[in-house]
């Protein structure tokens, strides 16, 4: 951390990191942290565990005594919203920074961010860019980065949520909203987007780049990940009063999925002669095009690139889908 007293009307930062058995990421988490181009006397670490069952806290105690700072909590069981909340209660600053423990920031992230932060008044929360995949990372996570909300922006602008793996947040306004709404399994950075953009402004960025070293890197993990993902994302789309965006993201994934299990079952029925093959023509265009069509819309053009990416945004449906009208209550 940076001690320059040119630094001046900083304010005081508490970043939260909330973790479980994160032992292989931790170090270079809290390293990067704690190599921030920022005044030190001015960041408070907090590190929430939430019933770690591998070296984590270990990890965490011994990288806080190396540095001589740094708070050490614990909270078993509940939501990761409820486990940020956590922290935030504990929390002194005046800025939030929400960061989880498998991300690795650039030394400059706190300083750039605070600097967008406090700009203007109704500036309530900033987020950066997820860091391009390299060389050697897999087809998923290559594939994954070109359509994930992250690489849909360019430059700083007002979005309408921000991905919850990297957040600096006003407290007071963090505060008015309630912090992340615990009963959310998933979707709790959407969540609150929504309710933050209802009162103030969110600002992406890509001046800075956040490393995500815990991406999925099977299509397998993929899968499993996405049908998590999606448990909540009807409870979202009811609390957010017909967001277009939002009614989207529930619709499109539940009619590909009934779309796609009807040209299943079709398919099977040709062999009986009992349907139109131009019906189950139009049904594969379908099944086929849209995941094309989605990743095209999020910027996909290299032709190398577009038949991986179909291939995962068609999962990526299927997944989110199966998830919402699983667990549509």
């Amino acid at each position: 951390m940076n001690n320059d007293t040119t630094m001046y009307n900083l304010p005081a930062v508490s970043i939260i990191i909330p973790e479980r058995n994160e032992e292989k990421h931790l170090e270079q988490c809290i390293t990067s942290v704690f190599n921030l181009n920022y005044p030190s006397n001015l960041i408070e670490v907090i590190v929430v565990d939430n019933g770690s069952i591998d070296n984590s806290t270990e990890i965490v105690t011994q990288l806080f005594n190396k540095h001589g700072s740094g708070v050490m909590l614990s909270k078993v069981g509940g939501t990761i919203a409820s486990v940020r909340n956590f922290g935030w209660r504990h929390a002194q600053g005046d800025v939030l920074a929400f960061l989880d423990g498998d991300s690795v920031v650039d030394p400059d992230w706190l300083l750039t961010g605070v600097n967008l932060l406090l700009a203007k008044d109704d500036i309530s929360c900033v987020g950066f860019a997820v860091s391009p995949p390299s060389c050697d990372d897999t087809w998923v996570e290559r594939a994954w980065y070109q359509i994930c909300s992250s690489s849909k922006h360019s430059g700083t602008k007002q979005v309408g949520w921000l991905s919850s793996f990297n957040l600096i947040l006003r407290s007071d306004y963090f505060a008015e909203i309630g912090g992340f709404d615990e009963s959310l399994v998933t979707c709790e950075d959407v969540d609150l987007g929504n309710r933050l953009s209802s009162i103030s402004k969110l600002i992406f960025s890509d001046e800075c780049y956040v490393k995500h070293l815990g991406n999925v890197k099977s299509l397998h993990e993929f899968i499993v990940k996405e049908f998590w993902r999606g448990k909540n994302s009807f409870s979202s789309f009811k609390k957010s009063d017909g967001c277009l965006k939002e009614t989207l993201s529930v619709l499109i994934p539940t009619v590909y999925v009934f779309v796609f299990t009807l040209t299943v079952l079709l398919c099977s029925a040709i062999l009986f002669k009992q349907i139109s093959i131009v019906l189950i023509f139009i049904l594969i265009a379908f099944v086929a095009g849209t995941p094309m069509l989605l990743a095209m819309r999020a910027g996909v053009r290299n032709i190398a690139a577009i038949f991986p990416t179909t291939i995962l945004y068609m999962f990526y449906l299927l997944a989110r889908g199966a998830s919402i009208v699983y667990n549509i209550r």
